[in-house]
């Protein structure tokens, strides 16, 4: 399966390594380029350097033909009720998978964790918005 994850810290990596060892086909896009460069000796894994909000980086990713989007820990999502979320109009979340194996259909009580994978539905229309908001934090303003 070819797997995009954005982010590049401790966690994605070792997310990562365990989906390359299942025999996944892994990019992950990180800003920092000391990260990059960890990542690339450490992970048998294609690397971008770039923004994972950045439409023109996801696409050097191969967005297009990735089968499953993982978000880095730290996002806006994680920990959340799914009834608080602000997901863009047009998408549902189907499933999610725990680390452990157990597969959830979600309620609104449910939340997405670190490590969880993600089944959205969305329409086409919708999909842009939803990769912008799951993938990457907002930039924070230099002081």
């Amino acid at each position: 399966m070819r797997i995009l994850i954005a982010g590049g810290g401790q966690v994605a990596a070792l997310v990562a390594a365990r989906l390359i060892r299942e025999g996944n086909e892994i990019t992950i896009v990180e800003e920092n380029p000391e990260r990059c460069a960890e990542c690339e000796q450490a992970l048998d894994a294609k690397i971008v350097q770039g923004n994972a909000a950045s439409i023109r980086t996801l696409h050097e990713a191969g967005i297009r033909d990735a089968e499953m989007l993982i978000a880095a820990p730290g996002s806006k999502y994680l920990g959340r009720k799914l009834r608080d979320l602000r997901l863009p109009r047009g998408t549902l979340v189907g499933a999610i998978a725990r680390p452990d194996g157990e597969v959830i259909v979600p309620r609104g009580d449910a939340s997405i964790e670190a490590g969880d994978r993600v089944l959205f539905f969305s329409l086409e229309s919708a999909v842009p918005a939803l990769e912008t908001a799951f993938l990457a934090e907002p930039r924070r303003k230099a002081r």
